[in-house]
């Protein structure tokens, strides 16, 4: 008995693995990673001559008048597009349409849900005021 088959790979074909559908199963997976109300969290790097107190990961630029760094944005996932964009909503009611494959995207882990639940934005509170 091949190492194989304990995973299940021996109903392998010349062109690649067995598919029960037409679909293609590593997108069905990322549509299915993130849904409406999710918070999630964006790294979003930024440029500017004096960082927030926010700011992670600070380093000079090139010319040494601005600073480079990155800023962890707590956002919401208001929407899921057909193609599989994510429609994510900020604070402020702005959105923003997102890959789930960008590595800057993250879900929010459990204590970052617990210790920045007032930054994330309510999907219920934004809809209500609009």
């Amino acid at each position: 008995m091949m190492p194989f088959a304990i995973f299940g790979m021996q109903n392998r074909s010349a062109d690649g693995p067995r598919q029960r559908s037409g679909k293609d199963p590593r997108v069905t997976l990322l549509k299915s990673s993130f849904k409406p109300g999710d918070w999630v969290v964006y790294r979003k790097t930024k440029f500017t001559p004096h960082p927030g107190p926010r700011a992670q990961d600070v380093h000079p630029t090139q010319g040494g008048d601005d600073y480079v760094y990155s800023v962890d944005k707590f956002w919401t996932v208001a929407e899921i597009l057909e193609d599989g964009q994510l429609v994510l909503q900020t604070r402020r009611g702005k959105t923003h349409t997102i890959s789930p494959e960008d590595p800057l995207l993250r879900k929010a882990g459990f204590l970052e849900r617990l210790i920045y639940r007032e930054r994330f934005p309510r999907l219920d509170t934004m809809t209500a005021a609009s």
